[in-house]
């Protein structure tokens, strides 16, 4: 159970990041008017949509197999 929790952990701070980083995008591209650093956080954005994604499909997975052992 352990495990699950850490993973749990690691996937909600992913999320943080990735909403940090998705506003900080909005407010320098909306209200500081610098596209191109606003771009290069939505850029930066994708991967740690791809962690948080695979971290996802990881605690699903575990979640079933424990499910099936019982």
């Amino acid at each position: 159970m352990s495990k699950m929790r850490r993973m749990r952990r690691i996937e909600i701070c992913f999320i943080v990041l990735f909403a940090a980083v998705l506003v900080g995008s909005i407010i320098s591209g909306a209200i500081w008017n610098m596209t191109h650093v606003s771009l290069v956080l939505l850029l930066i954005d994708f991967p740690i949509a791809v962690i948080i994604a695979f971290f996802g499909s990881l605690s699903i997975r575990e979640e079933e197999e424990e499910k099936e052992k019982s």
